[in-house]
């Protein structure tokens, strides 16, 4: 009997999982389809042939400042790259001067090397497509192994296994047996001389040219530290104290064969690092020679929006302002970034990008500036998109409430060691109730709804509490999944005459049984 009890537990369990799954992926579905109406027939309604006769129109000077991208010589000078996609592949891209002369057409991949290649922002300027060869991110997760494979051909000849206990490398040879430790201190054979690695918030690791590898930059919240495990060395790129890294931007740092493209596109440029760091201090690594310094930057001057770059000569800092660039409290508030961004948008907005020098000390010697003011024309774009936003916050009132509860507590410590889920989590969560107080009273409405249905149809009151906590969290997928398992007729009782299901054998009221014809009755009936 118990044996079937579980069995029974478990059939119900899986129908409920099951149908849970179905609706939410139904839902989901609507949601996007939904949008996706709204996109074409609200936002986007502009045909492709309209959209390509005004491509094709001359643009005036304003214009051609607002729609370009601005690139810098060495010298300081300042042109415009402005992209038209309604042109052949090959002549999409144009360069203008300042007075709206055409310098250049081309392919945007085929930026003339005179001009500045700036730190993993090579889509910067014309949607470039040519960093084919990115680095591959890892992140260390103490659920999972983290090995390092050492090649020779396609040979294994040791592997390097990350210790998460004693925070550092454990190498062993292809028989199985240890042959030296890796930690902060470097390589060593003796247990006892290491010294542990502080946790890793990113690792980035490449395969070099000549094969072996991968080379690894282990970064925590000081130190940013390159390990190659084919030749056993380890070296420390930068070391920060009372700040904490933020992120790094990683320019032609790879070790690439001199027939790459990507390395043909920045050759002339040493490799870099460039640190942001939690306090808004910039640091710069590079190599050929080796050198590390901070940055002295301007008063006031973000890091996100300031890059650099190193040529063989020279090292150059560009600074971007914009009067619509938030503060960083409103950036945190979705709602009031658009409130924001909307009130700007209708007045003019002030732009500028600055061209600087930078020493080896991280002193700055500034070179330009080229500001312009941008039309306030793009508040009917403004207003599109927050038509967009208002579809999404509306079908958000019928996402359920456990979007929320998985996000936050489940899929965003995730995201924290694998960004590869990040793409997932933006278009799944894109729906979330994020608190809003309209879902949350839609849910409550919902599960009294439940309450009131199960009420009379009630096996226990577990089973009445769980279903009105299931029609809580799932919002009108919990209604739907009871309504479909639990769509019983009721009858009065014949004891108390309250309503009663028939899902049970007994009143939920008065515990009375079902009242049946005896067998005597049912013979008489059948003889008649």
């Amino acid at each position: 009997m118990q044996s079937k009890k579980y069995i029974e537990i478990a059939g119900k369990f899986s129908r409920v999982l099951m149908l849970t799954f179905l609706l939410s992926l139904s839902l989901f579905i609507i949601q996007l389809f939904t949008i996706g109406i709204i996109g074409s027939f609200f936002i986007y309604n502009t045909s492709p042939n309209q959209n390509q006769e005004k491509q094709q129109e001359p643009i005036d000077h304003q214009k051609l400042i607002e729609s370009s991208g601005k690139i810098f010589l060495p010298d300081g000078s300042v042109n415009l790259a402005y992209t038209n996609y309604s042109l052949p592949e090959d002549q999409q891209c144009k360069i203008y001067d300042l007075n709206d002369n055409l310098l250049w057409q081309g392919k945007g991949n085929a930026l003339p090397d005179k001009y500045l290649k700036w730190v993993n922002s090579t889509q910067y300027y014309m949607n470039y497509d040519y960093l084919t060869n990115q680095f591959d991110s890892m992140f260390p997760d103490s659920r999972r192994s983290f090995v390092v494979s050492v090649l020779n051909n396609r040979e294994i000849i040791n592997l390097w296994r990350y210790n998460y206990i004693g925070e550092y490398f454990e190498g062993f040879d292809k028989n199985g047996s240890l042959i030296a430790y890796c930690g902060s201190n470097g390589f060593t054979k003796e247990k006892s001389q290491i010294k542990p690695l502080k946790k890793a918030d990113k690792i980035q690791t490449w395969v070099p040219v000549q094969g072996g590898g991968p080379i690894v930059l282990w970064i925590n919240k000081s130190d940013i530290l390159q390990i190659d495990f084919r030749k056993q060395t380890f070296q420390t790129l930068l070391h920060i104290t009372d700040d904490s890294i933020r992120d790094i931007l990683l320019h032609n740092w790879m070790e690439l064969s001199l027939d790459n493209e990507y390395y043909k596109i920045n050759e002339g440029y040493r490799p870099l690092i460039f640190c942001r760091t939690e306090k808004n201090s910039t640091y710069v690594v590079l190599r050929d020679p080796d050198e590390s310094f901070q940055i002295k930057k301007p008063e006031g001057l973000n890091s996100d929006i300031s890059i650099v770059t190193a040529t063989n000569e020279k090292i150059y800092m560009r600074a971007t302002y914009s009067s619509l660039i938030p503060p960083k409290e409103i950036t945190m508030n979705s709602e009031a970034y658009i409130k924001w961004r909307q009130e700007r948008m209708k007045e003019p907005i002030t732009q500028a990008e600055e061209l600087y020098e930078v020493d080896s000390s991280g002193n700055i010697k500034f070179i330009n500036k080229f500001e312009w003011v941008r039309s306030p024309r793009e508040i009917a774009y403004s207003r599109e998109a927050s038509l967009e936003q208002k579809t999404i916050k509306v079908l958000s009132k019928i996402s359920p409430a456990f979007y929320d509860i998985l996000g936050r507590l489940v899929f965003r410590r995730l995201i924290r060691y694998n960004q590869d889920i990040w793409a997932i989590y933006r278009e799944l969560f894109r729906f979330a109730p994020n608190t809003d107080v309209y879902s949350y009273l839609l849910s409550l409405i919902l599960a009294g709804i439940v309450f009131i249905h199960a009420w009379p149809r009630r096996k226990s009151w577990i089973d009445l509490g769980c279903w009105v906590i299931f029609a809580f969290l799932f919002n009108i997928i919990g209604l739907l999944v009871y309504l479909a398992l639990n769509f019983t007729p009721t009858i009065k009782c014949h004891h108390c005459n309250k309503k009663r299901g028939l899902n049970t054998p007994h009143c939920p009221h008065c515990g009375a049984e079902l009242s049946s014809l005896s067998s005597e009755k049912l013979c008489l009936i059948a003889e008649s």
